[in-house]
């Protein structure tokens, strides 16, 4: 439907009053429009513009003084207008029509007395209340304001969210993924207690992956130092044995660079994050979801000391 150019008569539920509102320059407003608020923080008809941002349906001023308010040769705040924010009924587009699937999302201005689920600039008018029979559209004009919109190529930037970008349909959708958030916040870390690593034999655990991603870094730290020495040394491993057992991925370095040697290798120091090498296939780090990883720390020989309290911790980024 295109936009009114005249008052008309929107049927309402409930609401409250915002007084003495500016109307923009060279700007009429219809009684029974949507009306929205400007950059400048002017109210204007509401339309699929961009950084329009709803309040409500203007309403006749109560001093009865004015019907439509026509600030057409006036300039910004010449004016002023009474608007209502509350439940009303406004027309469904006939292009992008809204259905009882969207109760309770948000949905957009297509002109000022219209509503769609989707338009150009994406400009909430409200969240769905209802469908009324003859098939156009209850909304609240009230509570889409606490909500933001859906960066159109996965970034979220301050402009983005300030212009009301992402909704929440949008990320329950699932369409925050991994690969959309920052490295901070893709990080994530799986720690595991180790205990005491004895002088012999071998200390293993296994790790369930619970979402897809890739191995970024193993750190391990001990309460003991460990000197190197070429015949009694420490070896890590992680392999990444699948879901079923059979896997033989090696997730670490197989060089003497992830080991106590020497040659080659690195002293542990106490209390000390040590790096161990991850493995130089980089497809050797991809996790699928529900992998199990088998983490490793075997003594060759006799080492010098135990190394007590120790730790080792998986970082990894998802892509889930």
């Amino acid at each position: 439907m295109s936009a009114a150019t005249t008052s008309i008569n929107t049927p309402k539920r409930d609401g409250d009053f915002l007084r003495n509102l500016p109307i923009a320059a060279s700007t009429k407003l219809y009684v029974g429009t949507l009306a929205a608020i400007d950059a400048s923080g002017n109210l204007v008809s509401a339309s699929d513009t961009a950084s329009l941002r709803v309040l409500g349906v203007v309403q006749p001023n109560p001093d009865g003084t004015s019907g439509d308010y026509d600030n057409s040769a006036g300039a910004a705040g010449d004016l002023l207008a009474v608007v209502e924010r509350g439940i009303f009924k406004v027309t469904n587009s006939g292009t992008q029509p809204v259905t009882k699937a969207y109760v309770g999302a948000a949905v957009y201005v297509e002109d000022n007395q219209t509503v769609a689920i989707s338009t150009s600039h994406s400009i909430p008018a409200g969240i769905v209340v209802e469908i009324d029979d003859d098939g156009d559209v209850w909304i609240d004009t009230r509570l889409h304001l606490m909500v933001v919109g859906t960066p159109s190529d996965g970034t979220i930037t301050a402009a983005k969210l300030a212009s009301n970008a992402v909704t929440t349909v949008k990320i329950t959708d699932a369409n925050v993924t991994g690969a959309k958030l920052s490295a901070a916040a893709n990080l994530r870390s799986i720690v595991i207690p180790l205990g005491t690593i004895a002088t012999t034999g071998s200390t293993k655990v296994t790790i369930p992956a619970p979402l897809a991603g890739t191995l970024s870094a193993v750190k391990f730290c001990g309460k003991d130092a460990l000197a190197t020495s070429d015949t009694n040394y420490l070896t890590f491993a992680l392999t990444n044995k699948g879901q079923a057992g059979a896997g033989t991925t090696a997730m670490l370095s197989a060089t003497a660079s992830g080991t106590t040697q020497a040659t080659g290798g690195s002293a542990i120091a106490a209390y000390t994050t040590r790096d161990c090498p991850l493995h130089a296939t980089a497809g050797n780090a991809a996790i699928a979801a529900g992998d199990c990883l088998e983490l490793s720390v075997t003594a060759t020989g006799t080492l010098a000391n135990t190394v007590t309290e120790a730790t080792i911790r998986l970082d990894y980024t998802f892509t889930a």
